[in-house]
């Protein structure tokens, strides 16, 4: 901040404001690919004002390789600083040279590879609901002509993508509940504090009038673009996490120009990031585990130590893909799954699933775990949710002629897995 003319006062702020904001809490603690996206933008941005031409078409083509939106947001950054802070042409073609280089990789898979499916099919044009849209309005028009011209993807699909952009900045979205995610946000706080919105109107209409840090404007009206330009993206907190810079930087400006209530602001701040701390450490586990995956860990390292004892392991695949969860938590080399067909379907014990090295298997039960389906010599990874439904805890009244070896809970106590083998 302090390179682009923000003194030292109004920049310690900003940085203290990002350091108790919810959302860089939520994602910096958690190592989200997009906070590396952001560390990569952001000295790009600083080498490129500095004319460090080189250092800077390197960390922008990293960033390429760390999250999906860097294709839209890392040129238009681009774009913005060249604008803004007057690159001659010279130093343009050097910086694109240098940057072209970098990224060749990403480019190849980009335009061959399958490095543009992820963002293919989250393109709000591509999706099956905006085409079913279309297709409904036309045959209900008699698919007329002129139902053609007001109908289809591309007028529904730009209505979309001003809605996702605007409400982008929405309140529910901002202050309130954040994201629908329970990974990316804690609902119950937003992904800023409440005090933080008087102090980023008042910043931003301080930087109207006075035609001061434009650049921030315009990195606060990019940060959206990519974000709009997906399902759902109008409450994405990952996509549009480069908005909690500049909605920083423009919270701490507006506290600077609030003479008479900074006491107040700070005492308001205190207590909503206390009670951002408080429900954060008491109930936010109890209300994310499933989001996080909680019981995978400790089902995968008993399974680890217990192996040995078994001819055959076999894990439920419903609840969530197991696969990845076993080969991290056994420490597995991944590329025994590079000659795995991706329609790996084949009959396991009676089951539709496959087997890695024919002794682990993945498949899915579809709710007909029973006891004639088991084998000696097995052991089997079940889903309370998925594989015995209801109230019913096996660790206290298991079925007849099944041992259950090891329950793994929930912070709340409930069984979420079960390890069993046939008594």
């Amino acid at each position: 901040l302090m390179q682009i003319g923000v003194n030292k006062r109004v920049s310690l702020i900003t940085i203290f404001l990002l350091g108790i904001t919810p959302w860089h809490i939520q994602y910096s603690r958690s190592g989200f690919e997009v906070t590396l996206l952001s560390c990569c933008l952001i000295f790009g941005i600083y080498f490129l004002i500095k004319k460090k031409l080189c250092l800077s078409a390197l960390l922008f083509s990293l960033s390429l390789y760390t999250y999906s939106t860097a294709i839209i947001l890392m040129p238009l950054l681009v774009l913005l600083t060249f604008y803004f802070y007057k690159i001659d042409f010279k130093n343009i073609v050097k910086f694109t040279i240098f940057g072209i280089f970098f990224s060749l990789p990403i480019i190849y898979q980009l335009l061959f590879g399958h490095l543009g499916d992820r963002f293919g099919t989250l393109s709000i044009t591509n999706n099956k609901d905006v085409i079913a849209e279309v297709i409904d309005y036309r045959n209900s028009s008699d698919n007329t002509f002129v139902s053609k011209i007001f109908y289809n993807k591309y007028v529904i699909a730009g209505k979309k993508i001003v809605f996702n952009y605007s409400n982008a900045f929405s309140s529910n979205f901002l202050f309130n509940e954040g994201d629908v995610t329970f990974r990316h946000s804690l609902h119950q706080v937003g992904n800023l504090f409440w005090i933080e919105l008087p102090l980023i109107l008042m910043g931003l209409i301080y930087l109207i009038i006075l035609k001061k840090y434009l650049w921030l404007i315009g990195f606060l009206l990019i940060s959206p673009v990519a974000s709009s330009l997906t399902v759902d993206g109008y409450n994405h907190a990952t996509r549009l996490f480069l908005l909690v810079f500049p909605l920083s930087f423009l919270a701490a400006y507006g506290f600077e120009k609030s003479n008479k209530f900074k006491f107040l602001i700070v005492a308001v701040l205190c207590f909503e990031f206390l009670r951002f701390q408080y429900f954060y450490w008491n109930f936010y586990r109890q209300q994310s585990w499933k989001w996080w995956h909680t019981g995978y860990k400790a089902s995968m390292q008993y399974i680890m130590v217990n192996k040995d004892k078994y001819n055959k392991i076999v894990m439920d695949n419903t609840y969530e893909p197991a696969l990845i969860r076993f080969l991290f938590w056994n420490n597995i080399d991944s590329r025994v799954i590079f000659d795995l067909a991706d329609d790996a379907n084949v009959d396991v014990d009676g089951f539709n699933g496959f087997c890695l090295q024919d002794k682990y298997c993945f498949v899915n039960f579809e709710n007909k775990f029973k006891l004639e389906n088991l084998k000696d010599g097995t052991l089997y990874l079940i889903s309370q949710e998925r594989n015995v439904g209801g109230d019913w805890d096996w660790s206290k009244t298991p079925p007849s002629g099944i041992m259950v070896l090891k329950t793994v809970r929930n912070y709340q106590n409930f069984p979420i897995f079960y390890l069993v083998k046939k008594e």
